[in-house]
């Protein structure tokens, strides 16, 4: 179960109720960055963190997405700003962004 629900919303330990956009724009930028990720595995991750914060027709309009460069534009265009330029890659690895849960 608590696979899943981290699947859901990697936050999810951190009191987040569901997937922070900056969790999503990690996620597509790890991937542009470093690749590695299978596109259909990449696509079902977006699909699982954004299960809780979209609608039954964003859900329909997401999954018709075929391309990584499509699924920013799309998130640019619901969110108001560019995901890939939200988080840079010298910036994730040292200073991790606020929903990360840090032992201190």
């Amino acid at each position: 179960m608590a696979a899943r629900g981290l699947l859901m919303n990697p936050a999810l330990f951190s009191g987040y109720e569901a997937t922070p956009a900056e969790c999503i724009a990690d996620w597509i930028n790890l991937v542009s960055n470093y690749g590695g990720v299978n596109a259909s595995i990449f696509h079902r991750h977006i699909m699982y963190m954004t299960y809780a914060i979209t609608s039954k027709f964003e859900k329909k309009e997401l999954y018709n997405i075929a391309s990584m460069p499509g699924i920013s534009q799309y998130f640019e265009d619901k969110l108001g700003y560019g995901l890939l330029e939200s988080c840079q890659p010298d910036t994730w690895i040292h200073d991790k962004p606020a929903y990360y849960v840090t032992n201190t």
